[in-house]
């Protein structure tokens, strides 16, 4: 089986390294001449996520929480998340799956793919023509070679801005803070690595995501600056086009809360690995992998439109509903229970807690208009 992989960044990486795992002949084409550049990702996620990648996501480890600090309008909670959460080094975990990639596979460095066919041709621009059993998309969020094949995609984006600055936090050890404000169409982050700090802000609006992560970093010393793009969905509801799949950005395979790709693109390639292994065809197991990280996606998603897309009336309305929520006593049924990733289990703790539900009934009858747009 020949196996054609088009973008050097995590979801690319991370498909070839588990195809060179299952016997596949993998070349992977990356148009820079280096994996990891420009960074833009903060690199939290979860022990699971972590578990999933295995040893390169070790290998990157930089710092390790118990749990995190949020607050909504000016309501927070010390949540303790059901597994532990990492901060990985980014360029780093990049550098070590390509190094692992070497090893088996014939990784193509500075060789930019200019057309793609759904029966699994490649052409470089260098003018190369290359045919394979399946090519894999993972080319980032322009999708240019995604809208050759048919598959369109406009999913809401925002600006990500990381500051690392000098410092230790002056709240308790093992915790880093996320704070949401009814002011902002966005959210920022504070996140202690060793003696320093990377604080940064996401949001709808560039501007004000700059001017967030500005303010945090006050007059500190920048010791590094980056950011990009980042997807809040919908994903892309089919991801394949004859032998021609799509992961990663290019398919909106991302948290649509917060960002980042690394957790649904391990789920989905591990799972579709699985498949493969189990006996499916490559390509029917990649539908039915893809199924199942999209559903999960999709009901994250239904949150992220109540808070991206709203207005700022209806996202003040629904931080007071979710701080209220968080008074009530969802912070400690959520301690241990939810999982860095799972944003879609936030209704399911309190649907399962007599109690909790008792508490917050009148709440979520009063603002029956928020429940709708997030679970319908």
């Amino acid at each position: 089986m020949r196996v054609g992989v088009v973008g050097g960044g995590f979801s690319g990486l991370m498909a070839a390294y588990r195809m060179l795992e299952l016997g596949f002949d993998v070349e992977l084409f990356e148009e820079h001449g280096r994996v990891g550049y420009p960074p833009h990702c903060t690199g939290v996620v979860s022990q699971e996520t972590v578990e999933g990648i295995g040893r390169p996501a070790k290998e990157a480890l930089e710092a390790s929480y118990e749990g995190l600090i949020i607050t909504l309008d000016q309501v927070k909670c010390k949540l303790r998340t059901r597994e532990g959460i990492a901060k990985l080094n980014r360029v780093g975990l990049e550098e070590i799956l390509l190094r692992e990639v070497s090893r088996r596979g014939t990784p193509r460095l500075g060789a930019r793919v200019k057309r793609v066919t759904p029966q699994g041709s490649l052409e470089l621009a260098s003018g190369e023509k290359i045919s394979y059993d399946i090519v894999i998309l993972a080319e980032g969020v322009h999708g240019k070679l995604r809208a050759q094949i048919g598959l369109l995609h406009n999913p809401t984006t925002s600006l990500g801005v990381n500051i690392e600055i000098p410092g230790s936090p002056p709240w308790e050890k093992g915790y880093f803070k996320v704070g949401f404000a009814p002011a902002m169409n966005g959210y920022t982050w504070e996140v202690p690595v060793g003696d320093r700090l990377v604080v940064g802000a996401l949001s709808i609006d560039p501007r004000e995501a700059v001017r967030a992560a500005k303010k945090l970093a006050g007059d500190k010393k920048r010791l590094r600056v980056y950011g990009g793009r980042v997807i809040h969905g919908p994903p892309l509801p089919r991801a394949r086009r004859g032998r021609v799949v799509v992961i990663g950005d290019a398919a909106g395979v991302n948290k649509p809360v917060t960002g980042g790709g690394l957790w649904p693109n391990t789920v989905l390639v591990n799972m579709w690995a699985g498949l493969i292994e189990s006996g499916l065809d490559i390509l029917e197991a990649f539908d039915k992998a893809y199924s199942s990280i999209y559903s999960r996606l999709y009901k994250q998603y239904k949150l992220a439109r109540a808070f991206y897309e709203a207005s700022a009336r209806e996202r003040t309305k629904l931080l007071r509903f979710l701080g209220s929520l968080l008074e009530r006593g969802l912070c400690d049924s959520l301690n241990g229970r939810i999982g860095y990733d799972s944003h879609e289990e936030l209704f399911g703790v309190i649907l399962r807690d007599p109690r909790l539900l008792l508490k917050a009934a009148p709440l979520m009858l009063r603002n029956i208009d928020i429940i709708k747009k997030i679970i319908l």
